[in-house]
C-alpha cells in the first residue's frame, strides 16, 4: 500500500503516457502483472469481476512478448 499522497498532475500525466504508449502499441506487460491483474480484480474487488470478464480484459489489445534477455534486463 502506497504511503504518499499522489499529485494529481503526476497522475494525469501516468495516464497521458500509458494511453499514448498504448494507442501506439508500445505498451507490454508481463505474465507477472497479468497475473496479478486476475487475481485482485476477481478476488480483492467488492464486487468481484467474474472470470470470464477478468480475462475479456485482460485479452483487450495484447499480443504476447517474446521472452528475451531484453525483457529480463
Amino acid at each position: 500500500m502506497r504511503s504518499t499522497i499522489e499529485s494529481p498532475i503526476s497522475k494525469k500525466l501516468r495516464k497521458a503516457i500509458l494511453n499514448t504508449l498504448g494507442s501506439a502499441g508500445n505498451l507490454t506487460l508481463s505474465t507477472q502483472v497479468l497475473q496479478e491483474f486476475f487475481v485482485a480484480v476477481t478476488r480483492k474487488l467488492t464486487p468481484p469481476l467474474s472470470s470470464e470478464t477478468a480475462y475479456a480484459l485482460a485479452r483487450l489489445r495484447l499480443r504476447p512478448a517474446k521472452h528475451d534477455s531484453v525483457l529480463v534486463k
